[in-house]
């Protein structure tokens, strides 16, 4: 797509082109897709990619074989272009009193003197007032070490509804789908925008959404390990490990869907995805396939 749109095809690779577009009209309104997200978003650089640097990437395959390659793994991306163009527009949180980009962990003192920690991609307002300490989780995640004061409750929003803290140290992780919430000490109270109501006391976790509360259960060991660079996973799928391996490595990793259920026991290093994704590789049977730094694909051995 990128020789596409510069104009420097030669006649015989737009007819390869073509014949590619005309074989499936789904191929045609891929291509137009990723053109419009990179048109209106600038979807590599929304990802922490520089353009020309994923030009230049790209440009590296001299043989028509190879520049027709990356063409389809461009248009392999449009399968979830609209998720990307969301992301990437509104993932950024520009606006936000927090925020931590890629790779990123940060700790903010609030005016209480309570203390919250970021993962990265992850974004937050404050809202302190005389009645109500109110912090809105806008992206990611966050760990709240909560400051006590006898007047003003401690709430995290988030979209589906509200954390009370009740003297204590908690996690609130935002989902594709709703929010989960997992505490340390003591215990919180959430409440959703449909009124229900439940306590999640000290070694559990919940999860929630608008008008649900699941109930608490046991918190996986490591939970919270990623405040100290590690993501710690215990017979989970592939795919959760690599959604939280995503926040840490600019560009995309695409999970097949033959291995996207396997289950994972590791500890994996944050700060350098690469090892990550080897160590993955060295035990369970998946092959980590880099086409560039910013597209990697885990598929099958």
């Amino acid at each position: 797509m990128l020789r596409l749109e510069e104009g420097d095809l030669t006649h015989s690779d737009r007819a390869r082109y073509d014949a590619w577009q005309r074989a499936d009209p789904r191929h045609a309104e891929a291509i137009s897709k990723l053109m419009q997200a990179a048109k209106y978003f600038d979807v590599p650089r929304q990802m922490g990619i520089e353009t020309d640097t994923l030009l230049q990437k790209l440009e590296k395959s001299t043989s028509r074989r190879k520049l027709l390659r990356n063409m389809a793994v461009l248009a392999g991306m449009t399968a979830g272009a609209g998720w990307l163009v969301h992301r990437g527009a509104s993932g950024l949180n520009l606006s936000a009193d927090f925020r931590t980009a890629t790779g990123e962990r940060h700790s903010y003192r609030l005016p209480d003197q309570s203390l919250i920690t970021l993962n990265a991609r992850s974004a937050a307002d404050i809202a302190f007032d005389s009645h109500e300490r109110l912090v809105r989780l806008r992206a990611g995640m966050l760990i709240a070490d909560v400051a006590h004061d006898g007047q003003r409750p401690f709430v995290i929003d988030t979209l589906y509804g509200g954390v009370r803290a009740l003297g204590t140290e908690f996690q609130v992780r935002l989902l594709p789908d709703g929010a989960e919430v997992a505490v340390a000490s003591s215990k919180v109270e959430i409440r959703t925008h449909s009124g229900a109501t439940c306590q999640v006391h000290a070694g559990e976790r919940a999860m929630f959404t608008s008008h649900s509360i699941e109930t608490p259960s046991k918190t996986q060991d490591g939970a919270m390990a990623w405040v100290n660079g590690y993501y710690v996973a215990l017979d989970e799928p592939l795919t959760h490990v690599i959604d939280a391996l995503r926040p840490y490595r600019r560009g995309i990793i695409r999970v097949d869907p033959a291995v996207a259920s396997m289950r994972v026991s590791a500890a994996l290093p944050l700060d350098d995805t690469d090892r990550a994704l080897n160590s993955l590789a060295s035990i369970m049977p998946i092959e980590i396939q880099r086409y560039t730094p910013y597209w990697v694909i885990v598929s099958a051995r």
